[in-house]
Order: structure tokens, then C-alpha cells, then sequence
């Protein structure tokens, strides 16, 4: 493996006495693995994403800053003017509750602190492969935004230059490493019903053979630990609307939901369809809802086998080498458990329902508070594998959170108490996808 240019090394030598000087103040145990020089590797939930943007205070309320805070050491991040892309605020529309995105000012340069190379790496969009090989040029496309954001543009000085997310991460020869990838590899085939695919199984056992193997490396080479989490069930996001959901809403009977709007049991709408739904309902429009706006029960299944699969390979992969055992965030779990039963917080329930407190404005990404949850959850992981003693957020720090948070819980609600869904325009929709997934929606069948 290369060895550090300058940079990183006087990089990690500052990544050490801050955190030094930090664990003076709350000493951690010695059977602590070394967190002194922390990396994430990761896509949108990694990098703190929320309510459809990137933001310095959704990235400051993350579960990795708030990670790196409960073991008590730096993490760099790539903070984002909020000016640049503001996040999703409700509008005033009654029908249903629509979301819009403030004008923001893309002539800003995006970053606060242009010049800190950042430890949090994470990119909003990446796909596992994309970690593996995309090595991010200076294009103005979708695609380039955020890795630009991350990384900085590359220059023949900077040492990422011409490097991938894992290999910018190899750079630190980092102490220990948060992996979170596999995430947007079914979220495409769940929130574009039509064009968005899967990434094959066996594409993606050969991809996370390879990081597993580098990471391995980055073990056997410089003692690095890492913890990864696996991939969470996408079809049940708070996007995503189900039919019977949609019919409480509308207030109308499951029946006639399903004649006019062609939605059966087991299928869900996108936050774009809305648009249409009202008109279809009210007999202005013909249905049924055009087919690039139904995520079929048939799909549903096939997206759900594919993350199993991806969840079975992460878990094998985890166990494969005597020599380089990692612990796995069940996420799948975590968030089916989630989905169930809710969390509840004092006397505060939350769930998975739009506006339900766990998730943002844009129905895929936690609320702060949905990111603060998150964090125990790592921490509990941690501390299992490795015998750590990282001190879980209290009930207390949550409570302290969610006063901050004014989406968790919210207070919007109608006057019946039916379930709120969540509506965007068509712009908002493909904007939103393309920032989360450099995606396109197809052509809308005729």
C-alpha cells in the first residue's frame, strides 16, 4: 500500500492531539479500540443528509458527528453553506401536505471551509460500486455535485486527486472506520418504479468482496477496526405511500382508491403521483395513475429480495477472515423494528409515517432526531464487538435534541387525525433524485 504523502500524515498528527487533548476531559476505557484517527465511508445517510439537502447543521446533527461526539474525538466534515440548497419546508397547499424547496444560491461556493480535507467522506448518491471505482472529474453535472462537495476539485496537488471514496480513505490509514454502503443500490428501484434497478446480487457480492479485502488490507497494515452496517428495507420510507394509507387519507373507500387510481393491494404511490391522484379522484382526470408512479406489489417483493441477499453477504463477509472480524449495525432489523413499534422518547412517540418524527421533508432521510437514534444504535454495536464503553445518548440528550428538532414530533395534523402523506411537484421530485441519486425519471408513458 502507497504511503501517506505529507499531507495526511501532519493531517493525522493534528487528528491526534485534538483528540488527545479532547479524551482528557472524559477518558475512555483502555479496552477502547483506537478512535483517534475516525473516517466514514458512506453515501446520504453517512453524510447527514435531511429534509433534501446537505446542509453544516443536518451534517453537524448526523449520526456521524454525533458518533465522533460520543467517543470524544474530531471528525472533519465537509460543512455546506445552507444558503447554497436549502432543505424542504412545507408549503401551505391542503392537499396533501406538499413539500417545496426554497430558492437557493448556487453561485455560492458551497463549502464553509473550503480548504479542510474532510475524515467524514460520505457522498449523498454513492452506490458501493460507486465508493469502489468513481473517481470524481471537475463536470458540472448532477452526478459531480456532491463528491465535488466532499472532496474539494481536484488539483495535481491535492492528494485525492484521481482517487475513489475508499481510496481517499486509505490515505488516512485510518485507526478505525465506519462503513455504510449499499444503501442507494435498491433505493433507485424503490423511488423510480420504472427505471430504477437493483444492483444484480452477484455484482454486488464481487464489490463488497473488494472492500471487505482493501479494508482487511487496511487492518493487517496499520490495526484499523471498522463496524458497517448493512442495508434497510427502502420500499417502507415515508415517500412511499400505500394504498390503504392513501385511502384513510382521501378519505374514500379502499374499493374505489383501487378501481380509479389502479392501485392494489401491496402497492405503493411516489411523492410526485399526487398530482394526479386528486384530479383522477375527482373524476377530471381519467385513470388509471400513469405505471411510473405505482412502485407494484411485484416489485416491492423483488426489491426486498435483493437487500436480503445484500444483507446475507454483508453478514458472511463480516465472518470470512479469522484474522479480520468486523460487527454489522443491523440496520434492516433496526428499522423494521422501527417501522413496527415506533420510539418512543419521555412520554413522546415517533414513527415511521411522513411527519411521524423519524423521518425528514423529503420521506427518505431521518429528522435529527431520527439520526440521533441512530447513533445508540452504532454506539450498541461498538460496544458489543469490541468491548467498548462509547456512553449511548441519554434519554435526557434526546429529549434536548428533539426540543431543537421541529420535526419530531410535528404537530402537523387534520382535523380526523388521518395520516398525513407527503406530496412534492414533479421538479422537486427529479431534483430531489438527482441530488440523492443522479437519477432520471423516464419519460411518462402516454
Amino acid at each position: 500500500m502507497r504511503r501517506l504523502r505529507r499531507w495526511p500524515r501532519i493531517h493525522q498528527r493534528a487528528l491526534g492531539i485534538i483528540a488527545l487533548l479532547l479524551c482528557g476531559c472524559g477518558k475512555l476505557s483502555a479496552q477502547q479500540p483506537d478512535f483517534s484517527n475516525l473516517v466514514f465511508v458512506g453515501d446520504s445517510l453517512t453524510a447527514g443528509f435531511r429534509s433534501g439537502s446537505l446542509t453544516a447543521d443536518s451534517q453537524q446533527s448526523g449520526y456521524a458527528a454525533w458518533l465522533a461526539r460520543r467517543i470524544n474525538t474530531i471528525l472533519f466534515q465537509p460543512l455546506v453553506d445552507p444558503r447554497f440548497l436549502p432543505e424542504f419546508r412545507l408549503s401551505e397547499s391542503q392537499f396533501p401536505f406538499t413539500v417545496q424547496r426554497p430558492a437557493g444560491d448556487l453561485t455560492l461556493f458551497p463549502r464553509l471551509a473550503p480548504f479542510i480535507y474532510a475524515t467524514n467522506l460520505a457522498v449523498p448518491g454513492y452506490t458501493l460500486g460507486d465508493a469502489l471505482t468513481y473517481v470524481p472529474d471537475t463536470s458540472t453535472s448532477q452526478r459531480n455535485l456532491f463528491p465535488l462537495i466532499v472532496f474539494g476539485i481536484p488539483t495535481l496537488q491535492s492528494p485525492f486527486a484521481g482517487r475513489t471514496q475508499l481510496g481517499m480513505a486509505e490515505l488516512f490509514q485510518p485507526s478505525f472506520m465506519v462503513v455504510w454502503l449499499g444503501n442507494n443500490d435498491a433505493l433507485g428501484a424503490a423511488l423510480t418504479p420504472l427505471s430504477g434497478r437493483l444492483t444484480p446480487p452477484e455484482v454486488f457480492r464481487r464489490q463488497y468482496t473488494e472492500l471487505v479485502g482493501r479494508l482487511r488490507q487496511l487492518g493487517l497494515a496499520y490495526g484499523t477496526k471498522i463496524i458497517v452496517a448493512n442495508v434497510p428495507d427502502v420500499t417502507a420510507v415515508a415517500s412511499l405511500t400505500s394504498r390503504d394509507k392513501l385511502a384513510r387519507y382521501l378519505r374514500r373507500d379502499v374499493g374505489e382508491v383501487a378501481a380509479r387510481l389502479g392501485v392494489r393491494e401491496g402497492d405503493f404511490v411516489t411523492a410526485d403521483s399526487f398530482r394526479f391522484v386528486a384530479d383522477i379522484m375527482s373524476g377530471r382526470l381519467p385513470g388509471p395513475l400513469p405505471r411510473d408512479f405505482i412502485l407494484t406489489a411485484e416489485k416491492v417483493v423483488t426489491i426486498r429480495a435483493g437487500i436480503a441477499q445484500y444483507n446475507a453477504i454483508i453478514r458472511e463477509l463480516s465472518q470470512a477472515y479469522s484474522d479480520f472480524r468486523f460487527p454489522v449495525m443491523d440496520a434492516y432489523a433496526v428499522f423494521n423494528d422501527l417501522v413496527a413499534n415506533g420510539a418512543t422518547i419521555g412520554n413522546i412517540r415517533l414513527t415511521t409515517d411522513f411527519l411521524g418524527g423519524i423521518f425528514g421533508l423529503d420521506g427518505t432521510h431521518p429528522t435529527s432526531t431520527g439520526y440521533a437514534l441512530m447513533t445508540n444504535y452504532f454506539v450498541d454495536a461498538i460496544n458489543g464487538f469490541y468491548g467498548a464503553a462509547i456512553p449511548r445518548l441519554s434519554e435526557a440528550e434526546l429529549l434536548a435534541i428533539m426540543a431543537k428538532d421541529p420535526l419530531a414530533p410535528s404537530p402537523a395534523k387534520r382535523a380526523d387525525d388521518s395520516p398525513a402523506v407527503l406530496s412534492m411537484s414533479e421538479n422537486d421530485y427529479q431534483e430531489l433524485l438527482n441530488r440523492m441519486l443522479g437519477g432520471e425519471r423516464p419519460e411518462r408513458p402516454e
